[in-house]
Order: C-alpha cells, then structure tokens, then sequence
C-alpha cells in the first residue's frame, strides 16, 4: 500500500492548448494566458476551456493600441488590409 504523501496528480495545460483555442497569439500572449490561469483561477472550479479562453480575452483586451482613450485597433485592421 502506497503511502498518502506519495500520491500525486498533475494536470497540465501548455501553450499548444491557448493556440488550439485562438491561434492568432502570440507566445507571449499564450504564456500570459497561462500565468494569469495559474495565479487566477477558482480553486473549486480548476482550470478549463471556458476558464483558457476568458483569460485569452483579457489577454488581447490588455494588448489593443489605445491612446488617449481612444481604442485604435478597427483603424489598424483597416490599414493592415489596405
């Protein structure tokens, strides 16, 4: 019989899975999401899916280009297809 001390069990999640979700990050962005699921998530609920993609949210919320209080990302994506 193995002692309790002994027994352990990991789950782990990598940036392969943030990019299965949205593979428009960056690997920065994805170790972002990942930093923010581990020092942020509810004890009682894990980390999930659902859990990965509200923090890609935060994630891409955080990287827009806004000055002055003005959120300039439809303008950039404008330009990019030009």
């Amino acid at each position: 019989m193995k002692a309790s001390k002994d027994y352990k069990i990991t789950i782990s999640w990598n940036v392969e899975d943030v990019l299965s979700i949205d593979d428009t990050l960056t690997i920065d962005q994805c170790i972002d999401v990942l930093d923010l699921a581990r020092h942020n998530h509810d004890a009682n609920y894990g980390i999930t899916w659902d859990t990965l993609a509200s923090y890609i949210d935060d994630v891409k919320e955080d990287s827009k280009p806004i000055i002055a209080g003005v959120d300039f990302t439809d303008s950039l994506e404008l330009l990019n297809k030009l």
